[in-house]
């Protein structure tokens, strides 16, 4: 679709469909992480509990993160010492990538956010997520989406409602009213 198939996300150089199947499984675990605490700051402990059973080594997973760090689905944090394997942040680009393989209809749901942005003024992550049964990082990635593609704009606070989406754009307004 217009909002969420295609746009300008941010884009590596090297395609994904090189990661292997371990790769592939370590970063979906990061991203339903994501989804579940409502960020996209993967801290090392939780993420490695979750790891637990699958028999990788330290190396497995330090190469796996080098490889996500490549083709930029996420941003290492360092620390200082001699850690291997790190915390670290998924991208736009990676949670998007994620999104589009791994929620069902996420085409139709960027639909659903963009006609509901464009009819309530001053929508916010929290009361457009409510309204769509949907996770709050989900819906906060699509407007994130929107906001990189100059669909509106966002404001971003602490406490309460994190994410106001405003300025919409005519071409997302004209876009929803067409039905594209």
């Amino acid at each position: 679709t217009w909002c969420c198939g295609s746009g300008r996300t941010p884009s590596p150089s090297t395609s994904p469909l090189s990661l292997n199947r371990v790769d592939s499984l370590l970063f979906e675990k990061a991203c339903w992480i994501a989804i579940e605490q409502g960020h996209t700051l993967i801290n090392l402990e939780p993420w490695l509990e979750t790891l637990k059973g699958m028999d990788l080594t330290e190396e497995q997973i330090s190469d796996s993160q080098k490889i996500l760090k490549e083709y930029g689905f996420i941003e290492l944090l360092r620390t200082m010492g001699l850690v291997e394997i790190h915390s670290f942040s998924i991208t736009l680009f990676g949670f998007h990538e994620f999104a589009k393989a791994a929620i069902p209809n996420f085409n139709g749901l960027c639909d659903q956010v963009a006609a509901m942005v464009v009819q309530e003024e001053d929508a916010t992550g929290d009361s457009l997520a409510s309204a769509l049964g949907q996770p709050l990082r989900l819906i906060e990635h699509i407007l994130e989406v929107f906001e990189n593609n100059g669909l509106l704009k966002i404001s971003r606070q602490h406490g309460g409602s994190y994410m106001t989406a405003y300025d919409v754009s005519a071409k997302l307004r004209r876009a929803v009213s067409d039905g594209d």
